[in-house]
């Protein structure tokens, strides 16, 4: 972990892609103005927050378990 400007730690993250997902990350960041951290960054979070959301909608339809969910589908399915 290195020391950035303000005093605070960093991490160095790879990310390993081929050079056209490079050049196409590249081309999204400077189109939003960002930088390519910031613009991996992003990406990164909404996938979560969609990922956070879809995961809570499932368990509040179907439960927390993929067998319980299978069985209320199939229950529905059958008109039960």
């Amino acid at each position: 972990m290195s020391k950035g400007e303000s005093g605070e730690a960093r991490t160095a993250l790879l990310i390993r892609c081929t050079s056209r997902e490079a050049d196409l990350i590249r081309e999204a960041a400077r189109s939003e103005r960002r930088t390519v951290s910031g613009y991996v960054l992003n990406a990164v979070l909404q996938r979560i927050a969609v990922r956070d959301k879809t995961k809570k909608h499932f368990e509040e339809t179907f439960g927390r378990h993929p067998r319980e969910a299978a069985r209320k589908a199939k229950a529905q399915s059958s008109g039960r």
